[in-house]
């Protein structure tokens, strides 16, 4: 086989498979008809974003959870400035139905990251991690309540 016939084989083998993300686009068969939440403004203005866009069906639910963000110090130079950070967000959840308790968790998240010399950037860079992570809660918080209807 000469080099056009691997690269064609190649091609058609990566390009025939249908892989497609298992969360994206995924509606659920069931809804939150009531949110409630404190703690971190932030991560709850995510989470609840996202419970609400992926959730409609004709099971209702409703969700209490709690969220705490906390970003350390992991090591510093010699000087005693920061060169690596660590974000916690940890989010305690309780899904019920008609007053029952039906899942009670906790969640915790965390992302290591360098220090930038730009602020800016810095805080753009943690911004990007606490999105990723409050919609990688919202996630977990959708596919538990999903596996509880079946």
């Amino acid at each position: 086989m000469n080099k056009f016939q691997i690269y064609l084989v190649c091609f058609i083998f990566v390009f025939s498979c249908s892989y497609s993300p298992i969360l994206v686009n995924e509606n659920y068969n069931f809804k939150f008809i009531k949110i409630t939440f404190n703690g971190n403004n932030e991560v709850n203005e995510i989470i609840n974003s996202n419970l609400k866009q992926k959730g409609s069906g004709e099971v209702e639910f409703e969700i209490i959870f709690y969220s705490e963000r906390n970003r350390e110090i992991l090591t510093s130079d010699a000087k005693g400035d920061p060169n690596t950070y660590q974000l916690n967000i940890k989010v305690d959840y309780i899904v019920s139905t008609d007053k029952i308790e039906l899942i009670k968790d906790r969640i915790l998240k965390k992302s290591t990251y360098t220090n930038i010399k730009d602020k800016f950037e810095l805080e753009k860079q943690e911004k990007n991690i606490l999105n990723t992570l409050s919609e990688n809660i919202a996630n977990e918080i959708l596919i538990s309540v999903s596996r509880l209807k079946k």
